[in-house]
């Protein structure tokens, strides 16, 4: 009876497992499209990179700063590799402090009732930028996001690679 219940406890424990993965799969496989798409909207429309910008940050922001922490004791390895590869990033102060500035911005513009620090001056600078004809994927912010993107990549495969059963036909 007691090897029945740890047998059973085991297979519940499992199936958590699995299903906070496939979350987890989910959630990179939609960060890495907003990722991608983004910078797609930036080559498509470039006289909007004010708007395609501001997005772009505030999904940077969640992959840099949201994203490690869920990934759990389960998956110290993947969560490493993932770490380790957007290492580089995170220490570049300044971007980060610049990425805060945009993300808080967009915050601040979304709600419409206080004007926090950055966000006139931010969107000015990319109004000049539009203006002065300067690309609109030829930012430290895109380049970055292809990184990051490249990153997360990686990441989901490791995870689709570690279930692979529950993908017939996945090619990773």
């Amino acid at each position: 009876m007691i090897i029945a219940t740890v047998v059973i406890e085991r297979r519940r424990q499992n199936r958590e497992s699995i299903k906070t993965d496939l979350d987890l799969i989910a959630a990179i496989a939609s960060l890495n499209y907003e990722l991608k798409t983004l910078v797609l909207r930036l080559v498509e429309a470039p006289s909007d990179r004010a708007i395609w910008h501001k997005y772009l940050a505030l999904v940077l922001w969640q992959v840099l700063e949201e994203l490690p922490s869920l990934l759990g004791t389960d998956l110290q390895d993947e969560g490493k590799n993932f770490k380790n590869a957007v290492k580089g990033i995170r220490k570049d102060r300044a971007f980060m402090e610049e990425l805060k500035q945009i993300r808080n911005g967009v915050a601040a513009h979304l709600s419409l009732t206080k004007v926090g620090p950055g966000r006139v001056e931010w969107s000015f600078d990319s109004i000049v930028n539009n203006a002065l004809g300067e690309p609109a994927v030829l930012t430290t912010l895109v380049m970055r996001a292809t990184e990051v993107s490249t990153a997360v990549h990686q990441l989901g495969s490791s995870l689709i690679r570690k279930h692979i059963t529950l993908f017939p036909g996945a090619n990773v």
